[in-house]
């Protein structure tokens, strides 16, 4: 079990040093959601918020999202002028720096902690 757990860890780890997506959460309704400053995601469903949709349908926005017509709105004005660049670019780098750090912890704690070598003689619970 605990190499399972192990290896799901050094998956996440992996997958948030690498991701381009930004996870953040708007205050109001509590809703979490991905960003690649072109588009709003969420990180389970299948719905998208982009210029497109922003400009087709923006009452539509808030159905199934978790949005609030307030949020959807502040949405689209940001994705129309690319004002979260900034902010993906930040989080993104925070989410690289936290995912090292996780890597790193997995590196020096995993092997010791949930990978144990068996005593002398192929006896695990032998203590000295």
């Amino acid at each position: 079990m605990a190499v399972i757990v192990y290896g799901l860890l050094a998956i996440a780890a992996s997958s948030i040093t690498t991701s381009n997506l930004a996870l953040l959460q708007m205050k109001a309704t509590g809703t979490w959601f991905l960003s690649d400053a072109k588009s709003v995601k969420p990180i389970v469903g299948d719905w998208v918020i982009d210029n497109t949709r922003c400009e087709n349908k923006p009452a539509e926005l808030v159905l199934g999202t978790g949005f609030s017509e307030n949020e959807a709105t502040l949405i689209c004005d940001a994705l129309k002028a690319d004002g979260l660049n900034e902010l993906v670019k930040t989080t993104t780098r925070q989410q690289e720096i936290f995912g090292l750090g996780l890597a790193c912890g997995l590196f020096v704690v995993g092997p010791a902690k949930f990978i144990q070598a068996p005593g002398p003689a192929g006896n695990s619970d032998y203590t000295s």
